[in-house]
């Protein structure tokens, strides 16, 4: 099954400077592919350059930071979180919402590249523990930080009274 849909993402208060941030979303047998492109006062952003050799950071979130969460019909879920300058990380949380570090992704199986405000995102099937075919909902957002160093908050849609990303009632079934 290919599922291929265009989303716009809205942020949770009137940002800071204007942005627009669209999300292509594209599900094929192998993997889901991801374009996050950004559109309005980019020239404000402050998009942050981590110091550590490493491709896997804790705290991306603090920063810009691009988000995708995927969650499965029993309410587990992975959480990836994603930087302009390739760094990335990922969570996985069961039904009771504890937390794991999903410590098994490889970087060489997530693919990404920023170029031209465009983050473009390709996250295989099988980093996944989940089997191909299965029915999901997802979760698509990002963290601005501006050069101020204020965040605003983008999502789907905004289900709480402050930014929550994890609440699955914003999720959208794919």
């Amino acid at each position: 099954m290919q599922v291929n849909k265009l989303f716009k993402l809205i942020p949770f208060s009137q940002p800071q400077f204007p942005l627009e941030i669209e999300v292509a979303f594209l599900r094929s047998h192998e993997s889901i592919d991801l374009t996050y492109t950004l559109t309005g006062d980019v020239n404000h952003i402050h998009f942050h350059t981590w110091p550590n050799e490493q491709n896997r950071i804790k705290g991306l979130w603090k920063h810009t930071c691009f988000e995708f969460f995927i969650c499965d019909s029993q309410k587990n879920y992975y959480e990836f979180n994603f930087s302009s300058d390739n760094k990335w990380n990922c969570f996985y949380f069961d039904a009771k919402k504890d937390r794991t570090i999903v410590e098994y992704l490889p970087l060489n199986f997530i693919q990404t590249n920023f170029q031209n405000n465009q983050l473009k995102i390709q996250i295989p099937f099988k980093v996944l523990s989940w089997p191909q075919g299965f029915d999901f909902t997802i979760n698509l957002s990002a963290v601005i930080e501006w050069q101020n160093q204020i965040l605003d908050y983008f999502a789907l849609k905004h289900c709480d009274t402050r930014p929550n990303f994890h609440h699955l009632s914003s999720y959208t079934p794919i």
